[in-house]
């Protein structure tokens, strides 16, 4: 037999039970042809011979069961009746049973179950090597499958944080620690102050309070500690109000108008003079004097200063100071240059001490 798909020569297989021939090539496993043998003919049962007669005997013709006689014994034309069953043919063989469509085509079950299971093992073991469940990568590792470990990209490296007083350096991102913590650098208490770290600003303890000195006629009340100050010098008075005078007043080769106090300054120690030149004609530069008024000693220079071009319209300030403890009742500023000139100022009088 050869098969009509690879062409293969074939054994003759024979018939199975049921007289058909295979119908799968045992070379390639397509369909064979298949086909049912003819049935063997089938051979009748042999008569039996009637018994012998004479022929003289009569005999009636509805006893024969239908059948005519010759006249000498054993000679019959149709078979005797007999009380066995006729004979049946064999029944018709049925088709082999196949997919729809394909009639007399049957695959054997060995040639297609075995490829097929190991192509659904093959699959499996492809879903089990090609599906994954990834774990997100960390700080030290990438990401990984949670089945079969295999990983992709890179770890995402630690996130540092740098050390500090109380804790080590620190990943951010998985809290991994290095090292250890830096431990505070205490800075010593202070006035204002509590014991405190310079690297967080932590505070230990309170601040330690000033430790005042009282004040004195050179000195504000002052803590001996941290050198602050508090309030004024003895004596202190700052500002008094002053009233220009009408008329004028010449001391040497100059004029001007002398600022006179609501009231006396006894014993003055010290006051401020802010001098304002804010309009001239001719040469006003250079050296002006602070006179101050007693009852006693009358006019005299108590301070010196210089004016340029530069401080026209600047406010410029002048500490005096008296020695001797006056009481004065007026103040006046004058140029010391012997030139005609005019000049306009504004004068200011502060910061005054008395004793």
């Amino acid at each position: 037999m050869i098969c009509t798909r690879c062409g293969a020569n074939l054994p003759d297989p024979g018939t199975d039970s049921m007289g058909r021939i295979p119908k799968f090539c045992t070379k390639c496993g397509e369909p064979l042809q298949t086909f049912t043998p003819e049935p063997p003919p089938v051979e009748e049962p042999a008569r039996k011979k009637a018994p012998a007669q004479n022929a003289s005997a009569d005999v009636p013709p509805e006893s024969t069961g239908g059948f005519s006689q010759n006249a000498s014994a054993g000679d019959l034309s149709a078979p005797p009746p007999t009380n066995e069953p006729p004979v049946e043919p064999p029944p018709p063989a049925e088709p082999p049973v196949t997919p729809a469509g394909k009639s007399g085509k049957r695959k054997n079950p060995v040639v297609w179950i075995v490829p097929a299971a190991i192509a659904v093992v093959a699959l499996l073991v492809a879903a089990f090597f090609t599906v994954h469940i990834w774990k997100d990568a960390d700080c030290e590792n990438p990401e990984t499958c949670a089945i079969c470990g295999k990983t992709r990209g890179k770890a995402l490296g630690h996130d540092w944080e740098a050390a500090s007083c109380t804790e080590a350096k620190t990943c951010a991102r998985c809290g991994a620690e290095v090292g250890h913590a830096l431990g505070h650098d205490w800075l010593d208490a202070t006035c204002t102050d509590p014991k405190t770290c310079s690297r967080c600003g932590e505070t230990e303890g309170e601040a330690l309070g000033h430790d005042w000195q009282d004040a004195t006629y050179d000195a504000p009340k002052t803590c001996r500690r941290c050198g602050e100050t508090s309030g004024h010098v003895l004596g202190w008075v700052g500002k008094v109000g002053v009233t220009v005078e009408d008329s004028d007043t010449t001391i040497g080769s100059g004029t001007g108008h002398a600022m006179v106090f609501e009231e006396p300054l006894v014993g003055v120690r010290k006051l401020t003079v802010k001098f304002t030149l804010v309009s001239y004609t001719g040469d006003p530069f250079g050296q002006y004097a602070v006179y101050a008024h007693s009852a006693e000693r009358g006019w005299y220079a108590v301070e010196y200063f210089q004016v340029t071009s530069n401080d026209v319209n600047k406010q410029l300030v002048v500490p005096v100071t008296f020695s001797d403890t006056p009481t004065i009742d007026k103040v006046l500023i004058l140029s010391q240059k012997n030139a005609t000139f005019t000049t306009q100022y504004s004068l200011g009088i502060t910061d005054i001490q008395i004793s």
